[in-house]
């Protein structure tokens, strides 16, 4: 991500350049597209080729995901918060239509250390896409 240190409180922002890949397997947040963003480079560390971030310091942290989803199917989707290979959060979302995009939010707080990696992913489903422009926020509060 472009470094955007300074005075306010650590942050990182992401957003997907184009549709990620569509399969029928668990998949994280960014997966087959780039993944472009700012954030504060001295706290925070983006993977990419393993679509996941890492934070420098202990702290609590806002988590903040919003996405569009397609499928080629009605159903249901999860999304996982997972911190170290652990899901500390999970939500259900019913997708109703086959044509339009699905909009989906997940927003968690919690204790985030720096040896926990953090992935979104979405579970396994009938051929589901992230679309391009999901974005994820993430934020310390303290």
């Amino acid at each position: 991500c472009d470094d955007l240190s300074g005075p306010s409180l650590p942050f990182l922002w992401l957003n997907m350049v184009a549709n990620g890949t569509t399969n029928s397997s668990n998949t994280p947040f960014g997966h087959g597209t780039q993944v472009v963003g700012v954030c504060s480079q001295d706290h925070f560390g983006w993977l990419d080729a393993d679509k996941r971030f890492e934070v420098s310091s202990i702290g609590v942290y806002e988590i903040l995901l919003n996405a569009s989803i397609t499928s080629t199917a009605s159903q249901t989707v999860v999304l996982d918060l997972d911190l170290g290979g652990v899901t500390v959060y999970s939500t259900d979302v019913q997708i109703h239509t086959l044509t339009d995009p699905n909009f989906v939010t997940l927003l968690w707080v919690g204790l985030i250390r720096p040896t926990q990696y953090v992935h979104i992913n979405r579970n396994a489903g009938s051929n589901l896409t992230f679309d391009k422009n999901s974005s994820l926020l993430v934020r310390r509060l303290a």
